[in-house]
């Protein structure tokens, strides 16, 4: 089975700097190696990356107009001027907001705050904005996380007495702004030692300023954008978002408390991936689906019922956008596969009424199924204009591909891997053949597999918890300092079985020798067929990670992609059937729509289903009947009376697919009368002549047990010669000589019907599907 990523090994230092390294900082020499990979070789320079200390924060009044800002800050405060901080609808530019705000208000201040509106306002410096801000007499516009490029509306303020402080971080535009003062880590001329700050970082800089310390209460808000922004997570970064993350974990602010319940996340375990896949994610949903400004308030506020109140409007905000990229998804994939679009070097797919917020992350998931640069756009029926997204792959610059097209464009923007861009619907084709032609021009190739860099090749035996905890003082992870991958050989699988809702994931236990690691392969549900019966030797690749179940923690691999040693084909083993496991409580038309063999136990619930599903592509049958032995593609309908009935049928089929969904009615399970209510019962009727059948109900009051549990009595008394029941009535034969109840047939079918209904409700679907092949393989199967 082939690889999904192309693995490319880093090259391994030489031995003797790792054992120097190991040496001197008493590290085994994997972490040495990980650190001499990344760059790191000075003594000083490890010590610090290796010991992050907020006195090692950069003077914030080395960055560029850091002290011009500052005083024109501080005299808005004196003056009581009335501030508005101009923030950004992404994580980083709310909380950039969010710290200035506290900033100020630190200060004895007062601030107000504008997150402009994606699809309203655009990013940036909005001059029709401005003009409004201006004219309801806002004094100081404070930019944060934008400003850089938004020179025609911070000349109108200042042209109109507005002062303008540009805080920023993002692309140098050719023409610079004319403000009071623009703090950026990158301006022209300027010696700033981290280049790379996030639009947070920056407003934490401007606080660290402003109130003369490190503001340590804020650098959870740090953390936070620096993280959601990529920047690079190493010199000053690191520090801040090292100690950002331990402020994140004991953090008071309402909001945040408020937003980790509703995101089902432990505060003790949170770390850059929980900022990355947990609540950046929920933040960011805000500005992708409309208003961003609860981003800001939740931040910020100090009322917890307020705090719980936008949480949870940004955890449905963020369960719409969820469903909205599944959906649009789904569409434009159809799309690229047209046969057009599968000849083509990179893709533009068009839509209607697709929510511009998120075709980012649409054309995202296209490129990384296709490996093709992708643009996706919704068509306004009204405007005929279409609005959207690009992402790229690394050997294809997207910008350039369409900067020869700048003409057939209203809007257009953006770098290497990434545009927004709106045109004419009418003009789509015409962009579409000038990507076609770039990409014949540079000889850019679709790589059919995106490429993994692994950094080290480790036995299992070094795979433990000591490892993994000395790995952690290379974290955080994150740009420029990835997590790191490793290489296992020699692995074969101790278990398999497939988890998740849809049944799309893993759970291994991995091992050679006498060595275990328990593994999860996230997206690799469909290799369960091929993996299920192999037994060959496979390497994997994967992070290291830590499980906290029921207070235990253990060590887990993190499964990237894996190889196989031997193709599954080449082993008699994998001639064993596909098994999935579905349980319902409700039969549907639907359940009948695909073609294949539907193989019912009880002779009720086929004759009822057969008309119904006459138009179906189906077949119906009895689990007992020959066509069973030759169907390739089975579903088993409904629950067996029991396991021999079962066990008959695994022995009798031959198929390469088995699905079970093991349909019962819902409704209350029935309870087997106790040996007391037998008793009882036998007593009331050696005391009664003649007992009415159709007065059941009130003897079952009387005895107070239910009807059904009696009338199951009844006939199990009947069919062991206790009592007889003729023309109406209920009379006692003999009742004094013992027989075991098992010997009546209802009740022994009874017993081992409820068995089965029993084991396959308390067990899960994956327990089921383990189980069943358990019983196949005892089968010979």
């Amino acid at each position: 089975m082939d690889s999904k990523f192309t693995w490319q090994f880093k090259e391994v230092p030489a031995q003797q700097k790792i054992q120097t390294l190991s040496t001197q900082f008493h590290l085994t020499s994997q972490t040495s190696a990980l650190l001499l990979q990344r760059g790191l070789t000075a003594s000083d320079e490890i010590k610090q990356f290796l010991n992050p200390d907020l006195a090692d924060l950069n003077d914030p009044l080395a960055l560029h107009d850091m002290a011009a800002a500052i005083e024109r800050i501080q005299a808005a405060i004196m003056a009581d001027e009335k501030i508005m901080i101009y923030g950004d609808y992404d994580v980083d530019g709310l909380t950039s907001t969010a710290i200035m705000k506290a900033a100020i208000e630190a200060l004895g201040g007062s601030a107000q705050y504008y997150i402009p509106n994606r699809f309203e306002d655009g990013y940036g410096p909005n001059l029709n904005v401005y003009k409004r801000l201006i004219a309801s007499g806002v004094n100081l516009i404070i930019t944060v996380d934008n400003g850089i490029a938004g020179k025609a509306a911070i000349d109108y303020a200042q042209s109109h007495g507005v002062d303008v402080v540009v805080t920023d971080h993002h692309e140098l535009p050719e023409t610079l702004p004319d403000a009071v003062a623009v703090v950026h880590p990158r301006y022209p001329g300027s010696n700033y030692p981290c280049k790379d700050l996030s639009g947070a970082g920056v407003a934490f800089k401007v606080a660290s300023a402003l109130l003369e310390e490190v503001p340590t209460d804020l650098l959870d808000l740090a953390a936070l954008g620096t993280v959601a922004d990529l920047v690079s997570l190493t010199a000053e970064n690191r520090i801040i978002v090292t100690y950002g993350l331990k402020a994140l974990q004991q953090t008071t602010r309402p909001g945040l408390k408020a937003l980790y319940q509703v995101a089902k996340i432990n505060p003790a375990t949170i770390t850059e991936t929980t900022i990355g896949f947990g609540i950046g994610p929920r933040l960011n949903a805000l500005g992708r689906m409309g208003d961003a400004n609860p981003g800001v308030a939740l931040l910020t506020t100090l009322d917890a019922d307020f705090a719980n109140e936008m949480a949870t409007k940004i955890q449905t905000t963020n369960t719409q956008r969820q469903k909205l990229v599944q959906e649009i998804s789904q569409q434009a994939l159809v799309q690229a596969a047209d046969p057009q679009n599968q000849t083509a070097k990179t893709l533009i797919i068009a839509g209607q009424n697709w929510h511009e917020g998120v075709l980012g992350i649409v054309a995202s998931h296209v490129v990384e199924k296709t490996g093709k640069p992708t643009i996706i756009l919704n068509i306004d029926p009204a405007t005929k204009l279409a609005k959207g997204s690009g992402r790229s792959v690394p050997d294809f610059h997207l910008f350039n591909s369409l900067t020869a097209q700048r003409a057939q464009m209203t809007n257009f923007g953006g770098h290497h891997m990434a545009v927004g861009l709106t045109l004419p619907a009418a003009n789509i084709e015409a962009v579409h053949q000038g990507m076609e032609a770039y990409a014949v021009k540079t000889d850019f190739k679709i790589v059919a597999k995106p490429t993994k860099n692994v950094d080290l090749t480790l036995d299992l035996v070094q795979c433990n918890r000591d490892f993994y905890d000395e790995l952690q003082q290379l974290a955080p992870f994150g740009t420029d300092n990835p997590q790191p991958l490793f290489e296992i050989k020699g692995l074969t699988i101790a278990s398999l079985r497939q988890i998740g809702k849809d049944q799309q994931h893993l759970k291994l236990d991995l091992k050679t020798g006498a060595n275990h690691i328990t593994t999860l392969a996230f997206g690799f549900g469909a290799s369960f067929a091929a993996l299920q019966h192999y037994t060959g030797e496979l390497a994997v690749i994967g992070t290291l990670d830590l499980n906290e179940f029921n207070h235990q923690t253990t060590l887990q691999l993190m499964l990237t992609d894996f190889t196989l040693a031997q193709s599954p084909q080449a082993q008699a083993k994998t001639e064993g059937p596909n098994i999935r496991v579905m349980k319902k409580q409700r039969l549907t038309v639907q359940l009948f729509d695909n073609p294949g063999l539907y193989v019912f136990f009880k002779q009720q619930y086929l004759e009822k289903i057969a008309p119904l599903v006459a138009d179906k592509p189906a077949t119906l049958s009895l689990f007992s009947e020959d066509v069973v032995v030759s169907a390739p593609k089975i579903l088993v309908v409904d629950q067996p009376s029991n396991f021999e009935q079962l066990n008959f049928f695994l022995e009798q089929q031959q198929a390469q697919e088995l699905t079970f969904t093991f349909f019962a009615p819902q409704k209350r399970l029935f309870k087997l009368p106790d040996r007391r209510m037998f008793a009882t019962t036998l007593k009331y009727i050696e005391a009664h002549q003649d007992l009415q059948v159709a007065g059941t109900a009130q003897i079952a009051a009387y005895l107070q047990m239910d009807p059904v549990q009696l009338r199951f009595i009844l006939k199990v008394f009947s069919q062991l010669g206790f009592v007889k029941m003729n023309d109406g009535l209920i009379n006692p034969l003999d009742i004094h000589t013992k027989k075991a109840l098992d010997t009546a047939p209802t009740y022994r079918a009874m017993v081992q019907q409820l068995d089965v209904a029993q084991r396959i409700a308390e067990n899960t679907n994956e327990k089921l599907q383990q189980l069943i092949l358990e019983q196949l393989k005892q089968a010979g199967k």
